[in-house]
């Protein structure tokens, strides 16, 4: 056999040659890699990006300090619509409606001596002596006995003037009037007076010991509510004097003036005067307090202040809730308080003289006015 001699710098450069065709056969590009569904490799040094499968997170939150839904995505991109393990806020439950206690009178202050017990005429609050109920002369004008005396002490709730109300009798023990009105004796002392587009009263009669005059204890009504959905013609709106202290009131001392609490007649110690002439209860001459802590009972709904909070942060003149009630002051002796579905109360307050705690003197009630 023929020997063949190979040049030694031929073999050299064969190999070089072999060498570099084998590698670049053996490694496929990235493209392709990731086209058969392999790994990214990562560019720097040649480590993978991912070691392997990772667990699927349940409610995982992005680790970019980006959280869905807090507002730091990134402009333009999709909101997110995962679910969130967070309770949704629970729809607003309709305030409870119940009756509206007017005016009540407690049995401590039935047994006090008739001078000092509230008469109810009409919505004015008076005073009587012993000798005014026995001289037939000073008795209260068109006080008698049983139904006629209720309608005659208690037309300011019918939101019309005397002249309007033609009462004819019904059945017995009823009056009735050619506009739909109504009242009628239920019990002993007590009546039902029934106005068209107002609502219904309860209306009730004590008499003091001793004395045959009977007096209004309690007066509760059940109003039409959202009456303002009604055509004009029916709804016509009015104003009614629930409650109202004249001047005169003002001349007795101060222990002796009715304190108006939620309905409630009460008379307020002397050591209250003294506490807040000492710079304590300092709410008792700020009218927008006092109605938020004394009227209560006027929205005719549980708990109507629970939620009221300043509708302009830092501004105490005006409060609301989000039912819709509004409290605000005209000046510090007149609130306004606006109720959803009844109108809008103009509440008055007087001090009485040689102090400034503030005495509910006035409630009016415009119904359907909710300016």
């Amino acid at each position: 056999m023929r020997k063949f001699d190979v040049p030694a710098g031929w073999l050299a450069a064969l190999f070089i040659i072999l060498l570099l065709t084998g590698c670049q056969s053996a490694a496929p590009n990235d493209e392709a890699m990731l086209a058969a569904g392999g790994t990214e490799v990562s560019g720097e040094a040649g480590w993978t990006a991912d070691a392997g499968p990772q667990p699927e997170r349940e409610n995982a939150t992005e680790t970019d300090g980006n959280i869905p839904g807090t507002g730091g995505e990134s402009p333009g991109a999709e909101p997110s619509h995962e679910s969130s393990n967070e309770p949704s806020e629970a729809p607003r439950k309709e305030p409870v409606r119940i009756p509206v206690v007017i005016y009540a009178l407690t049995d401590d202050i039935l047994r006090l001596p008739v001078s000092s017990i509230p008469y109810y005429d009409k919505g004015r609050i008076t005073f009587w002596s012993e000798d005014d109920l026995k001289a037939p002369g000073k008795r209260p004008s068109g006080h008698k006995t049983g139904i006629d005396d209720v309608i005659a002490l208690t037309s300011n709730l019918t939101g019309r003037e005397d002249a309007e109300l033609d009462w004819t009798a019904g059945a017995e023990g009823e009056r009735r009037t050619s506009k739909g009105l109504v009242m009628k004796e239920t019990a002993d002392r007590r009546y039902e007076l029934f106005v068209p587009n107002i609502g219904k009263y309860d209306i009730e009669l004590e008499n003091p010991s001793g004395h045959e005059v009977p007096y209004i204890t309690k007066i509760t009504w059940h109003p039409i509510r959202g009456a303002e959905e009604q055509p004009a013609e029916l709804r016509g709106a009015r104003s009614i004097v629930f409650y109202e202290l004249p001047e005169e009131v003002f001349k007795r001392p101060r222990t002796g003036i009715p304190y108006y609490k939620r309905g409630v007649i009460e008379y307020t110690p002397e050591y209250v005067f003294d506490q807040y002439e000492e710079g304590h209860q300092p709410w008792l001459g700020t009218g927008i307090d006092v109605a938020t802590v004394m009227t209560g009972n006027l929205p005719g709904q549980e708990k109507p202040y629970q939620d009221l909070e300043e509708t302009h942060p830092g501004y105490h003149f005006k409060l609301s809730t989000p039912d819709g009630i509004v409290m605000r002051t005209v000046t510090n002796e007149f609130i306004q308080l606006k109720v959803p579905e009844l109108g809008t109360y103009d509440i008055e307050m007087t001090g009485p003289p040689k102090t400034i705690i503030l005495f509910i003197s006035k409630i009016t009630l415009r119904l359907n006015d909710y300016s």
